[in-house]
């Protein structure tokens, strides 16, 4: 047995986001959650609403089993969170236990496993320039389309915010700004169209 106690770092917060996520869908189990839910939830525990989001998905997408692979697995590094982060944009599970696996084996760092996977999945396509998108079949469909979307939007700023030299520059601010006044207004019809929708018929 390999000698893992370098690594119980590591493991241990990598563990920690995911009884968080188990915490938050053991409170809501229907996957529906009431509006202010999430940021009761990330102010009771201490954390931003993203992180709430980023644990949620972690515990979702990842079974015990996974977890184990990742954070003790028999020869290589274990995976630290920032890798794992990145590993929550990758929605089909062969792929991304298969980037996973690489990481560990090669010792990949984080910025080395975002340019993996954008590469692989964010590239463009000359052929598909232009095209709409194919029209969603079900409201449940556009809700998933809208989860993904939002969530590779956050990792994009994520990314950025790390790769700037000065986070606290006035152009990162000024766009953060801008970015978030656009979400605002968004965020404002959700509310409403989730009002109507919760609402008894008559």
């Amino acid at each position: 047995m390999p000698d893992s106690s370098q690594h119980d770092g590591s493991a241990e917060i990598l563990r920690r986001w995911y009884e968080l996520g188990r915490k938050f869908l053991a409170a809501y189990p229907e996957g529906r959650t009431p509006h202010g839910a999430i940021p009761a939830f990330a102010a009771e525990n201490g954390v931003s609403l993203d992180e709430v989001q980023k644990a949620k998905r972690f515990r979702q997408l990842f079974t015990e089993r996974d977890f184990r692979m990742i954070t003790t697995p028999k020869r290589g590094t274990p995976l630290g969170w920032g890798i794992v982060r990145k590993l929550l944009s990758v929605g089909d599970r062969s792929e991304r236990m298969k980037i996973a696996k690489a990481a560990i084996a090669d010792g990949m760092t984080v910025s080395a496993v975002s340019e993996h996977i954008g590469g692989k999945y964010q590239r463009t396509n000359p052929r598909g320039a232009g095209r709409k998108a194919k029209r969603a079949s079900s409201d449940s469909e556009w809700w998933v389309r809208v989860d993904r979307k939002s969530t590779a939007w956050l990792q994009t700023v994520d990314d950025r915010i790390n790769d700037v030299a000065d986070p606290a520059s006035p152009a990162l601010g000024g766009a953060i700004e801008e970015s978030l006044s656009r979400m605002s207004v968004m965020m404002l019809r959700l509310q409403k169209a989730l009002s109507r929708n919760a609402s008894p018929s008559v």
